[in-house]
């Protein structure tokens, strides 16, 4: 990653943000996440500024995808200085916070809200 690159507020964008998403959003089964890279199996921070994936096997759309828009967008990597004191992992207060699922009409996703508003 580029020492330069910062989030929109203004944080650095660095290793403990790309290990943030994997570990506590996209590999956590009580995280709804689009993780883009189900090939990776397991990563860690390197340095402040690289992180090294690990697959189970090839895994050959891996560069294709960190290159193109997708690798790039906002379902990939997430900003742990701001999302972890809404994740159980990091402020043990998010369990207590209210939450109502709901499935909008005529998608199939579902949505998520945090303290009862939609």
């Amino acid at each position: 990653m580029r020492e330069w690159a910062k989030w929109s507020d203004g944080h650095p964008l660095t290793a403990d943000d790309v290990i943030f998403a994997f570990e506590d959003m996209h590999w956590n089964d009580q995280v709804e996440t689009w993780n883009l890279f189900p090939g990776v199996s397991r990563g860690g921070g390197v340095d402040h500024y690289t992180v090294r994936f690990e697959m189970d096997g090839p895994y050959f759309t891996m560069e294709l995808i960190m290159v193109q828009w997708r690798g790039g967008e906002w379902v990939a990597f997430h900003p742990k200085h701001y999302l972890a004191k809404w994740h159980i992992n990091h402020n043990e207060d998010a369990a207590r916070w209210p939450r109502k699922r709901a499935s909008t009409p005529g998608r199939r996703r579902s949505v998520t809200t945090l303290g009862g508003r939609r």
